[in-house]
């Protein structure tokens, strides 16, 4: 009888598919570590059981190719060859062309021509032909010091391993028969359970809203009640008729209140069960960043030999786990950036050493958890973003204007490297320079995944990517509001307060409009007219209802009408026609009729900034007759705006600094008739800043306001000491006390 081995395609491809990803892996290793034989054993074993399974399933060139490699492996165990970046190169060719094999199989596609030339090679790399090559050195080099994520997983995942190929995607979990306690789900069938939880919550919702009908009607009833009670003292409160009203009436009161009660009861114990249940469903479609991680270490590899440049890859926090949907999209990202921290931030060895580095570059990558996040880190040591090329390239782009561009901070420019077609490269090549994928990267990131981008640079010292990303798409905390009488949800995510204020208790600046949060100066708008809402005619002007969002690390308060209680939704996608609207991410079906729009905060938030922009650049064409030139220096880019909108309004030409060492390097290419500055700033702060100018020939008599938090004694002391003309608390803060310290310092 005939072994039929159709029916172990799948499973012998999954299998042989992590077999090659732990030889990558080890052989990864192995050239760390050349000494370490638990690492080699691990790689022979891996090879040995490739060789075996593809012989039993009579694949003899597999099998042929894999036999070669255990041949190699092994001289390479017994000593015999030397590991060398030759004979490493060939390995992993080797590996890729088993990998090349398992994607024809599962195809359904012959492989006898393949691997002939690859055994060859292996041949004669095992009779000790390239055994002469240098053996592999490892070169340390201080890694850069990547930011802490300090924060325990909010969730324990159950999920194991994953094993993935082109025709069928499988998770093993729990309890099965290869392992006693594994089984293997086709991917499909747990994404339909997930979908199958998400309605659950779904319905689970809507039957909290029934509660509140109940609530109601139960409110009805009892008032019912106390009407015919009250019309029978009025009248004859004897007769049958009443009698038997009231009786009814008591009765119906009765039993609503004992099925409402009923009902909430059931509803808590769903709520209970309904949690448990959305826990485990999501747990089962967890896995750990290594799963992504682990991939890329042959990918930097491959690419630093592309580039001619020495690279260590650092990764940590692989551990970390986040919904498989997410890491299936995570990976295009990732590579892109990493790309460009090969291609544009490190420097080739020979610049290195001229810089006084190390020759070798790092490139750090570490994930963790962050409140209910996933935060993601890519670091390098290069030689960081050039923000004036980046400018350039706007202009030539035609992106912004002059005047624009001088009027955004650097980290608005930094984030202009997102913008499609915007690429420094000099040299377009196959890998680089034709400036595609940062704006893939953001795409992908904000919009497909609901996550955030952050970018910081610092010249000839390196460049950090923040990536911070939900725990799951398969539900969102939600949080409903009322704009204009229209029903909306926003993230909850990016909801940092929500505050009642009266409308006299907003700050005028300039014709802009902000709100005093503790030390922080929030800009304020209408969100109904950002979304061309008609104007509520019920809403009470005078008491304001503000969402303080928080994104990309700078605050907006948002005026809405009202909101509703938090709650988990599944985010439907917008049908295909809907997709251009650049306000809405999503929908959530609240029954057969009511649906709700969840909207897209970033572009929203976006938009506003946009405009902040567009309208400075207009403000100063509109005066070419500057008063003064001033330099405003402060960490918080909601601060730095709100200052400059009220000192441009009054005739004044305003530039922005977003610490101490950035102003410095602003002082030294422009003269300032007067600077101000906050106090509490990273790298540089407020009182060292006025010190080192009050040490400068050309700004020893240049006045100095010090716009700060600190309102002790002891620190106005400090600022005067340190040479400060003016120091304003941001508790007391107006457009009056500001303008009037420029006025007396600088004149009108």
């Amino acid at each position: 009888m005939v072994f039929d081995t159709s029916k172990f395609i799948d499973r012998f491809v999954q299998e042989t598919k992590a077999n090659v990803e732990r030889l990558n892996e080890s052989l990864l290793e192995l050239e760390e570590q050349p000494d370490n034989t638990e690492v080699m054993d691990t790689i022979f074993r891996a090879a040995h059981t490739i060789k075996g399974s593809s012989r039993l399933m009579k694949y003899t060139p597999l099998g042929d190719l894999a036999h070669q490699l255990e041949d190699a492996l092994d001289s390479l165990r017994q000593g015999k060859i030397r590991l060398s970046k030759k004979l490493s190169d060939l390995l992993f060719k080797g590996f890729d062309v088993i990998a090349l094999m398992l994607d024809k199989l599962s195809a359904g596609e012959p492989i006898e021509d393949c691997g002939i030339e690859i055994c060859e090679e292996l041949k004669n790399a095992t009779k000790n032909n390239i055994s002469k090559e240098d053996r592999v050195e490892t070169t340390e080099s201080p890694l850069p010091r990547l930011p802490e994520i300090k924060s325990k997983s909010p969730k324990k995942s159950v999920t194991q391993k994953i094993v993935t190929e082109k025709t069928e995607e499988s998770v093993i979990i729990p309890g099965g028969a290869a392992d006693s306690n594994l089984i293997s789900i086709p991917a499909d069938k747990l994404d339909n359970l997930i979908k199958i939880m998400g309605e659950i919550i779904n319905s689970q919702n809507r039957q909290k809203l029934q509660i509140d009908n109940i609530r109601s009607i139960e409110t009805w009833a009892k008032h019912s009640l106390e009407l015919i009670t009250g019309l029978g003292r009025k009248n004859n409160p004897s007769t049958e008729s009443f009698k038997k009203a009231k009786e009814a009436a008591t009765l119906l009161n009765r039993k609503i209140r004992q099925q409402g009660a009923i009902a909430r009861q059931e509803t808590a114990t769903m709520e209970l069960l309904t949690n448990d249940l959305q826990m485990q469903s999501l747990n089962l479609r967890m896995l750990p960043l290594n799963t992504i991680f682990a991939s890329l270490k042959r990918t930097v590899r491959d690419l630093a030999a592309s580039f001619n440049k020495e690279i260590r890859f650092d990764i940590q926090g692989g551990e970390t786990e986040l919904d498989k949907k997410i890491i299936d999209k995570l990976g295009a990202p990732l590579i892109h950036m990493i790309r460009n921290c090969i291609d544009h931030g490190i420097e080739t060895p020979e610049e290195r050493q001229k810089a006084g580095k190390s020759r070798v570059g790092t490139i750090g990558l570490k994930g963790g958890y962050k409140g209910e996040t996933v935060s993601i880190i890519i670091s390098d040591d290069g030689r960081g973003i050039p923000v004036e090329k980046v400018k350039i390239k706007a202009l030539e782009k035609k992106l912004y204007t002059t005047p624009e561009l001088e009027n955004m901070t650097e980290s608005e420019t930094i984030n202009l490297i997102f913008h499609a077609g915007l690429s420094t490269s000099q040299l377009i090549t196959d890998l680089s320079g034709r400036g595609v994928g940062m704006d893939v990267v953001r795409k992908n990131i904000v919009d497909e995944l609901k996550g955030s981008i952050k970018v910081k640079t610092e010249n000839s010292k390196g460049t950090f990517f923040f990536i911070k990303l939900p725990l799951t798409l398969a539900v969102m905390r939600i949080l409903p509001i009322i704009v204009s009488d229209m029903p909306l949800a926003v993230p909850s995510s990016l909801v940092k307060e929500i505050i009642r204020i009266d409308n006299n208790a907003l700050i005028q600046m300039g014709d802009k409009k902000a709100i005093r949060l503790r030390e922080h100066m929030i800009p304020v708008v209408h969100l109904g007219k950002i979304l061309g809402l008609k104007k509520n005619s019920s809403s009470n002007e005078n008491d304001l209802l503000i969402l303080v969002v928080r994104f990309e690390d700078e605050y907006t308060g948002l005026i809405i009408n009202s909101l509703h209680q938090e709650q988990d939704m599944i985010i439907k996608p917008l049908p295909r026609h809907l997709k251009g609207n650049p306000w809405v991410a999503g929908a959530i079906i609240m029954s057969k009729t009511d649906i709700i729009n969840v909207l897209h905060m970033p572009n929203i938030i976006r938009s506003i900034r946009k405009a902040k922009v567009i309208h400075g650049s207009q403000g100063r064409d509109a005066k070419e007759k500057i008063m003064g030139r001033i330099l405003v220096v402060d960490d918080s880019i909601s601060t730095r705006e709100i200052e400059k909108n009220i000192i441009e309004s009054h005739g004044y030409h305003v530039d922005l600094a977003g610490d101490g060492i950035e102003a410095l390097e602003a002082l030294n290419k422009t003269q300032y008739d007067l600077i101000i500055t906050d106090v509490e700033m990273p790298r540089m702060d407020g009182f060292s800043l006025t010190r080192q100018l009050r040490g400068m020939e050309n700004y020893k008599d240049v006045p100095v306001i010090l716009v700060t938090s600190l309102d002790r004694e002891e620190n106005r002391k400090k600022g005067i000491k340190a040479g400060a003309n003016a120091y304003i608390t941001k508790a007391t803060f107006d457009q009056g006390n500001l303008l009037k310290a420029i006025q007396n310092l600088i004149g009108e």
